[in-house]
């Protein structure tokens, strides 16, 4: 555009307005989660990578989680799910870290039975008829695999790893809270 009206006293916009500038940043973006900042030419803002920087790598998220506001917006699975020997379980998450009570990241809208985040204790707890804490420390985000091997539950996240023995079943029916309405997880389950 500024190569057809040469001459302009100012210009601003998100894309390239003269070849000049094909190359060069059009804009400097600065991310509110960790105050880094960086350019950006016109072709990284149109093809995503902005995007992408701005949502601090969590844009292929999109459309295939469910932001739970630690509210009322649970996950109801059609059936239950009981572990037995052999089963395991595997999912991440993003935890709004300003959240700091108790959490259910999987519940049972019928028994107690719930799992746990507990970030003011920095672990994570099955609760059953007893509570069984595994020493494996909670984080902004991670990936976790519960399994069962006999009577022993392992609890994973790629560094860490404890195990508990439970003889009694481990069964949920809900995702983001301990139950239909108490302790519900703030942030994203996902995978």
């Amino acid at each position: 555009l500024l190569d057809q009206y040469a001459g302009a006293a100012a210009a601003y916009s998100l894309r390239a307005l003269s070849r000049g500038w094909l190359a060069g940043d059009v804009v400097e973006v600065r991310r509110a989660s960790d105050s880094t900042s960086q350019g950006f030419t016109a072709s990284q803002i149109t093809n995503g990578q902005m995007l992408d920087f701005v949502n601090n790598g969590t844009t292929d998220l999109y459309d295939s989680i469910m932001y739970l506001d630690g509210s009322d917006d649970n996950i109801n699975l059609d059936s239950s799910f009981t572990f037995t020997d052999g089963d395991s379980l595997t999912f991440s998450y993003i935890r709004n870290t300003s959240n700091v009570t108790n959490a259910g990241v999987l519940g049972n809208s019928s028994t107690s039975h719930a799992f746990l985040c507990r970030p003011s204790s920095n672990n994570w707890r099955l609760l059953l008829t007893s509570n069984y804490d595994f020493s494996v420390p909670v984080e902004a985000s991670s990936t976790l695999t519960l399994s069962r091997s006999g009577n022993d539950y392992t609890l994973t996240n790629g560094t860490n790893s404890d195990t508990v023995t439970i003889t009694e079943a481990v069964t949920f029916n809900i995702i983001g809270s301990r139950s239909n309405s108490l302790q519900f997880f703030e942030g994203s389950i996902y995978d």
